[in-house]
């Protein structure tokens, strides 16, 4: 008898490629570290905290600027398969940044199962349109943004990507946001949707097919680097290996690499690592 639901995956070995905690067994100590350092950053940076970009309790981000005007832009959205943590944990990233020249943003944004998960694109959206009318008071320019995200955030930054901007705001370019970096990111829902993450998520088969990324066409310009460590599943792999031939296209640019040594959480530590193709990445120039 043939157990399987998804490429050859029974439940259980499909629950188990996605359980990323369960992969990594110190990934509190990942967690706890990143709290610590953030609150250090905080207390020791010209942050910008709880900016509200919307009308709900988790529509905030932090803004920390850069030193000059008119700097190019960072904006980090967290993972937590879109259920899980918070933009406290992440302002740690900020600093190595901050010295290469840029703005960088921390985001929050509603969770599951509070609300579905188009509605939290649908919040990152308005985060963006936000952020493109306020950045210069920040010292950060609005036409060169890089947005990066890790594990769900690695779909978010692909869905923003693909979003038509004119819809939201008539005084927007469709594409106005052209570069992104997608950190174990997840670009095929239809996996998903088989395992406990779905518990919280509530898929059903029409947003399947409108928020998988790898189903959409890829923007008609711009560059995506998508990283993924080589600890990580056989499934975080293909998705990211996947959706970077996908997109790949004579206008759109991407670029896959795994990263050897890393898992799911240690991966994060790359962002401020300079030596790292991530870091590299982000301190390249958009646009």
């Amino acid at each position: 008898m043939n157990n399987s639901i998804f490429r050859n995956y029974s439940i259980q070995q499909l629950d188990e490629q996605y359980n990323n905690r369960a992969r990594v067994p110190e990934f509190e100590e990942y967690l706890k570290r990143w709290e610590h350092d953030s609150e250090r950053v905080r207390q020791a940076s010209k942050v910008r905290e709880d900016i509200a970009y919307g009308t709900g309790e988790r529509e905030k981000l932090d803004i920390f600027p850069a030193r000059r005007p008119d700097s190019p832009v960072i904006v980090f959205i967290h993972g937590g398969y879109w259920q899980l943590l918070d933009k406290s944990r992440f302002s740690f990233i900020a600093p190595p940044l901050i010295e290469k020249g840029l703005t960088v943003i921390v985001l929050n944004y509603p969770l599951c199962p509070a609300v579905k998960l188009k509605d939290i694109v649908q919040s990152l959206r308005w985060a963006m349109v936000f952020l493109y009318r306020n950045l210069r008071k920040y010292n950060g320019d609005p036409e060169r943004i890089n947005i990066v995200g890790h594990s769900a955030g690695g779909h978010l930054v692909a869905m923003l990507l693909a979003t038509p901007w004119r819809e939201l705001d008539s005084s927007l370019q469709d594409g106005f946001i052209e570069n992104g970096v997608s950190i174990s990111g997840l670009f095929e829902l239809e996996p998903i949707r088989h395992t406990f993450v779905n518990e919280a998520l509530k898929l059903d088969q029409s947003e399947i097919d409108e928020l998988s990324p790898i189903s959409l066409a890829a923007p008609s310009k711009g560059k995506l680097d998508l990283f993924v460590g080589a600890r990580e599943s056989e499934e975080f792999k293909r998705q990211s290996a996947d959706f970077a031939k996908t997109w790949s296209t004579a206008e759109f640019q991407t670029h896959y690499e795994e990263l050897a040594g890393q898992d799911h959480f240690s991966i994060v530590d790359e962002i401020v690592n300079p030596k790292s193709s991530i870091h590299k990445a982000l301190c390249s120039e958009p646009g």
